[in-house]
């Protein structure tokens, strides 16, 4: 105001401080959803540069401060892990002080000699055709693959003792090989597979009882399918 200048007026001017937002996020492992402590986290804006680069805190978390609001690209690695990355856009509300990025999961290379059954992995009577039901089963062993571009493993045939030992080699080999080609199917690279047949040479559990009647779930446990990592 001049209501009360002696000489002249006075030009003042004011700028308003922008606060710093505050962006967290935090990396887990993808199957038990437990904190990853010391996970490498880049975070990159829509021009790729590098807006955060640092790792987790032992709680699995990490911030950092961003001038204003951007979508951006999460990657992050920790040794035994495949790195993965995940996008995030820009949180709706602009004048909102901070926010939290979404989750991301580091899915862990599964080491050499793991043996795992292949869950609801089902074929033909005495054939070698997969049946569709199997297929959520073989879907996910085929994702783990992608995650774990690195790995390579055995699918392994078995079968119960009963019928022909030689039919019952045959059988185990034709429907390793049939799991092997399903996984080609869906994009695994045929070298990263090894089919192979055990027959009845490796049962879990006994196909008989002790008195030599027959034990028909034990037979079904040995009925299987099988991945072996040999290679990480």
């Amino acid at each position: 105001t001049d209501r009360a200048a002696e000489c002249c007026l006075q030009l003042f001017t004011v700028s308003k401080v922008k606060k710093p937002k505050l962006v967290a996020g935090t990396v887990v492992d993808c199957k038990t959803n437990a904190v990853l402590a010391g996970a490498e986290v880049v975070v990159k804006d829509a021009a790729n540069n590098t807006v955060f680069a640092g790792t987790t805190t032992t709680g699995g978390t990490y911030n950092f401060p961003m001038e204003d609001f951007a979508a951006v690209q999460i990657s992050g690695s920790l040794k035994g892990y495949s790195p993965a990355n995940t996008n995030a856009p820009a949180p709706a509300d602009e004048a909102a002080e901070g926010t939290t990025l979404p989750v991301l999961c580091l899915n862990k290379i599964p080491e050499v000699g793991t043996v795992e059954v292949l869950d609801n992995v089902y074929f033909a009577f005495s054939k070698a055709i997969v049946l569709e039901e199997s297929y959520d089963a073989l879907n996910k062993l085929a994702q783990m693959l992608k995650d774990n571009p690195t790995v390579s493993v055995e699918i392994s045939g078995h079968t119960d003792s009963k019928g022909d030992d030689k039919f019952n080699q045959k059988l185990s080999e034709a429907r390793a090989k049939s799991v092997v080609e399903y996984l080609v199917s869906q994009g695994i690279d045929k070298n990263r597979l090894v089919a192979v047949g055990y027959g009845e040479l490796k049962p879990v559990a006994q196909n008989t009882n002790p008195d030599g009647t027959d034990n028909p779930e034990g037979r079904e446990k040995n009925r299987r399918t099988e991945f072996k990592v040999i290679k990480n």
